[in-house]
């Protein structure tokens, strides 16, 4: 006879044979699944709120963690679906990433406008980004959209810090705060602070607002190498379109730079910088203040040395300067075929090319053009050299065509007499295409002299073997001539 006790105490044994089954199934399914997640990474992954599959992430985040979980062991591209993602990210080295095990976040629909990650904006400046870098290496973003909302005034969009290196920002969209008055680098696009963070790219993109559009610190004891910022357009970065400092090997080419808004932005600001290019870019500042600022950079010699090539500058409002190079200290710095042309009202504070306190600097095949009422050139070095500055066109509306250490210049003639430079050096008022377009309409500047290391211009077309002065290349025309019909005399032939 079975008592109730008797029943109850079969279950219980029952109950705790089952539990402790399930909780030895249960350890060796949790073993086999931390084993799985533990796995390194590697292959095709997707980010989509509405997808699922062991491949799939829902956010950023999560597929953020699994990285730094897992590590990876060959390349991963994570294909992200249109939609909107509000985050705030970090990530840090990844164990395994490599320059073959690298790491792609891209939009899957190819579309940098439908694949939005935004953050907004807030009062503090902790947590201050809204995908952060730190020490991050090997990992690129693409064809992605990035921004900061609102209006408070801890708003920028990427921060690197900690080392990142071999980073790549490609055909992106990145839009930060909209600015009407300074802020400094607490509204940047791109924000890297005091440390090193090495070769690092940011190709093809678009910046939209901010204060700066990127804001790239290395330190000044161990200078960051190898960063390029190429072909981007930065429109609208409030103070700073790009500002870098202690930076060697530096690339910044082929970026379009406007700001119609403040009255001193600057397009490129340098400071303390080697064996570097800025090429090829064009700014457009129609309110004023300054094109390319580079301030004390200490240059090398011979085939370390720095070139300002083929960029194209155009500067409005009142008081502008195209070009203001300041205290190039240890080597050579070169400015060849530049085209600067400016509008600004303030006769005595505006000028294409300022020098100051320079060493060994090469201002060769430029135009530097000032229709308002300033100086073509302005230079002050007491003590110091020009190597050469010759073959450039120098022009202005205003009744100095130059500055030299202490003496307004009115032509050009004494120029040459006064400073000894610009022997082959005219004076001309060029035709551009427009205002804002600084290719030349006719090819009446072939004054310049050629260069091995500028093979091409501004648009990549061969230089000639009598280039034109400037930014922009026109082929010159055909030299050649052939007989082709002889009218009269008639001309008898022997048999």
């Amino acid at each position: 006879m079975t008592t109730s006790a008797t029943k109850k105490s079969s279950i219980f044994n029952e109950l705790r044979i089952r539990i402790k089954v399930l909780s030895i199934l249960g350890f060796f399914i949790f073993v086999s699944f931390c084993n799985l997640i533990a796995a390194p990474m590697s292959g095709i992954y997707t980010i989509d709120k509405s997808g699922f599959g062991s491949t799939n992430f829902i956010s950023f985040k999560k597929a953020f963690t699994a990285l730094a979980v897992n590590g990876v062991s060959g390349a991963v591209v994570f294909n992200i679906a249109d939609d909107t993602f509000t985050e705030i990210l970090s990530i840090g080295a990844i164990s395994g990433a490599s320059k073959t095990s690298n790491i792609t976040f891209q939009s899957a629909s190819g579309d940098s406008s439908k694949v939005i990650l935004t953050y907004a904006s807030n009062i503090s400046s902790t947590g201050n980004f809204t995908l952060y870098l730190y020490g991050a290496k090997y990992i690129t973003f693409k064809k992605i959209t990035i921004q900061r909302t609102g209006t408070s005034n801890s708003a920028r969009v990427i921060q690197l810090d900690g080392g990142c290196a071999h980073d790549s920002f490609l055909h992106c969209r990145f839009i930060g705060r909209k600015m009407n008055t300074t802020g400094g680098s607490e509204q940047a696009i791109f924000f890297s602070g005091i440390s090193v963070d090495d070769s690092n790219s940011f190709i093809q993109n678009h910046l939209k607002y901010g204060s700066f559009g990127f804001c790239y610190y290395g330190t000044y004891s161990t200078h960051e190498t190898s960063t390029i910022i190429s072909d981007n357009i930065i429109d609208s970065a409030y103070e700073y379109g790009i500002n870098c400092v202690d930076q060697d090997e530096l690339l910044i080419s082929g970026n379009k730079i406007i700001n119609s808004g403040y009255s001193s932005a600057t397009g490129i600001w340098l400071r303390y910088f080697n064996k570097s290019n800025i090429i090829k870019n064009q700014i457009y500042l129609p309110n004023g203040g300054t094109g390319i600022f580079a301030d004390y950079t200490y240059v090398l010699a011979g085939k370390d040395s720095t070139f300002f090539a083929n960029n194209m500058i155009t500067m409005g409002g009142t008081k502008s300067i195209g070009m203001n190079i300041y205290y190039i200290q240890g080597g050579y710095a070169n400015f060849y075929n530049n085209t600067v042309f400016l509008t600004a009202t303030n006769g005595t504070a505006s000028t294409a090319l300022w020098l100051d306190q320079q060493y060994y600097t090469n201002v060769i095949n430029n135009i530097f053009v000032n229709l308002g009422k300033g100086y073509a050139v302005y230079i002050n070095h007491t003590g110091r050299t020009v190597f050469e500055e010759n073959y450039n066109n120098l022009f202005t509306n205003g009744n100095y065509i130059g500055y030299f250490t202490g003496a307004d210049i009115s032509t050009l003639n004494n120029w040459r007499a006064i400073t000894t430079y610009d022997a082959n050096s005219i004076n001309k008022n060029p035709s551009f295409v427009s205002a804002t377009d600084l290719h030349l309409s006719s090819g009446s500047l072939r004054n310049g002299t050629p260069f091995t290391s500028i093979i091409d211009d501004f648009d990549g077309d061969s230089r000639s073997i009598l280039p034109n002065i400037g930014a922009d290349e026109i082929a010159p025309y055909g030299l050649d001539a052939r007989i082709t019909f002889i009218d009269s005399p008639a001309i008898s032939f022997c048999a």
